[in-house]
Order: C-alpha cells, then sequence, then structure tokens
C-alpha cells in the first residue's frame, strides 16, 4: 500500500484534475486503511470489503489510464 500512496503522490500532479482529485482520494483511503490493517484483515466482512473496493479502484484507474482500447 505504501507504494499505491507514493506513486499516486507522484503522478496526481501531472493528471488532469479531476482523475487527480479521484486518485488523492484512493490514497487517503489506503492511508487510513494502512492504519488500520490488522483489525481490518482480521474480519472476513472488512476483508471482503477491501478486496471489493480495491478491485473497483483498479478498474476506474486502468479504464481512466486509456490502456483498454
Amino acid at each position: 500500500m505504501q507504494e499505491v500512496k507514493y506513486y499516486i503522490e507522484w503522478t496526481a500532479a501531472e493528471l488532469e484534475p479531476e482523475f487527480a482529485s479521484a486518485l488523492v482520494d484512493i490514497q487517503i483511503a489506503l492511508a487510513l486503511w494502512q492504519r488500520q490493517w490488522n483489525e481490518t484483515v482480521q474480519s472476513s466482512g472488512n476483508s471482503q470489503i477491501l478486496s471489493f473496493q480495491a478491485k473497483k479502484w483498479s478498474d476506474q484507474v486502468l479504464a481512466a489510464s486509456g490502456l483498454l482500447g
């Protein structure tokens, strides 16, 4: 998670404002999750929510990147 947060920090300034804003929101959420990681992964419900949200963010970033065609 730390590497993703750094990547967002390094690249957000070069992006369109609305996409940069969305990435910064992801960065903040990751920081919050990271602070409570042990509690989050011990609960199967929280782990499923984390997994679902990570997939959703991944799909959104991939779509916005233009790599899908």
